[in-house]
């Protein structure tokens, strides 16, 4: 299953999402594309501005989530997926960069954006929404 940043930084930063983003923790078959580091990187330095985690929240939680990902997926072989993707659907580029790996890896897809999980079912790939319960 390919989880996007927003699913990895609720593992471990307490919000709404949280408890299902990590009912995910459960499975073995967990990947992500290398980019996601750097969205989560981008994520949890807003969460530390605003005062919501510990300034030694982001290095902890960017050094542990290899333990929870075991599988991370270079991206340039996909960006011409994605690409193609972001034009036709009218999307963010890097977000289609998620449904590239997971529709060219035959994988499922967990992603707490309800617009990129729709995009996502339109296109065919098993989905997650990750909801606040």
């Amino acid at each position: 299953m390919i989880v996007d940043a927003n699913v990895a930084t609720y593992w471990f930063v307490d919000t709404p999402m949280s408890p299902a983003a990590r009912d995910l923790l459960a499975r073995q078959d967990l990947s992500a594309p290398t980019l996601a580091r750097w969205e989560m990187a981008r994520t949890l330095q807003k969460y530390m501005r605003a005062g919501i985690v510990t300034p030694d929240l982001p290095r902890t939680a960017l050094e542990r989530v290899s333990i929870y990902i075991p599988v991370w997926i270079g991206i340039d072989e996909y960006l011409p997926a994605a690409w193609d993707i972001a034009l036709q659907e009218n999307h963010i580029v890097y977000d289609c960069l998620y449904l590239a790996l997971a529709l060219e890896r035959s994988e499922s897809f967990a992603t707490a954006d309800r617009r990129l999980a729709a995009l996502s079912h339109k296109l065919g790939v098993e989905t997650v929404l990750v909801e606040a319960r």
